[in-house]
C-alpha cells in the first residue's frame, strides 16, 4: 500500500501533460497555416495577428512573427496580472510558437497565386479552429484573445462576439492602406473565424475559472 507522501506522484498524469501541450502545438500550427494563406493573399486576420500583417505595410524590414510577439508582450503582463500562472505561461509559450512558425511558413513556402475567396474561407476556418484548440488547452495567442476569455469568464460574452467586434474595428483602422477587396476579404475571412467559434466554443462557464489554472 502506498504511503500518503507517494499517492499525490502515482497520480500524476504525465501523458495528460503532454497530450495537453501537443494540443497546444496543433492549435498553434493550424493558426500559423491560417497566417501563411492570408498573407499569401494579401488579407487580413483577427486580433493582433490581424495588426501585425497590417503593421508590415508600413515596416516592411520587421517580419510578421517579430511584430506579433513585441505586439503581445504588454497583452502577456496583462495575463501575469489577471489570470492564473498556467494560463500566463500557455499564452507565451502559443505567441512565441506562432511567431516561429508563422515565419518559417511565410520564408520557406511560397505560392504563385492565392485565390483571395480561398484564402479567406480556408484562414478562417484555420484559425478559428486554431483558437478552440488553445481556449479548450486553457491558453491562448495573446492580444485580444486574453480580453475576450476574461470577458467570457466575468460577465459571460461569448468569445466570438468580442472577437469579432474587435475585427470590425480593426478593418475601419485597415481602410486607409488597403483596397476595397482586400477589406471584403478579410471580412469574409473575420466571418468564418467568428462563426466557427460561436458554433463550436460551448464553455460551462462555472468552469472557466479550473480550465485557466
Amino acid at each position: 500500500m502506498l504511503s500518503p507522501i507517494m499517492r499525490p506522484i502515482r497520480q500524476y498524469d504525465s501523458f495528460g501533460f503532454v497530450k495537453r501541450y501537443y494540443s497546444l502545438f496543433e492549435g498553434c500550427f493550424l493558426v500559423a497555416l491560417g497566417i501563411w494563406f492570408l498573407k499569401s493573399a494579401g488579407l487580413l486576420v483577427s486580433g493582433t495577428a490581424g495588426l501585425s500583417l497590417l503593421l508590415m505595410n508600413w515596416i516592411p524590414d520587421i517580419s510578421f512573427g517579430l511584430l506579433f510577439f513585441l505586439i503581445n508582450l504588454p497583452f502577456f503582463a496583462l495575463a501575469l496580472k489577471t489570470q492564473p500562472i498556467g494560463f500566463a505561461l500557455r499564452t507565451l509559450l502559443a505567441m512565441t510558437t506562432v511567431s516561429v512558425l508563422s515565419d518559417l511558413m511565410i520564408l520557406h513556402i511560397q505560392l504563385e497565386t492565392m485565390p483571395k475567396v480561398i484564402a479567406a474561407f480556408a484562414a478562417g476556418g484555420l484559425v478559428g479552429t486554431g483558437l478552440l484548440i488553445a481556449f479548450r488547452e486553457g491558453g491562448s495567442l495573446g492580444g485580444i484573445n486574453i480580453l475576450s476569455l476574461y470577458l467570457e469568464q466575468k460577465y459571460q460574452i461569448h468569445s466570438g462576439r468580442s472577437l469579432m467586434w474587435f475585427d470590425i474595428t480593426l478593418l475601419l483602422v485597415a481602410a486607409a492602406s488597403i483596397n476595397l477587396e482586400q477589406i471584403g476579404y478579410s471580412l469574409l475571412c473575420f466571418l468564418v473565424m467568428s462563426s466557427v467559434l460561436r458554433r463550436y466554443h460551448r464553455p460551462n462557464h462555472a468552469k472557466v475559472k479550473k480550465a485557466l489554472a
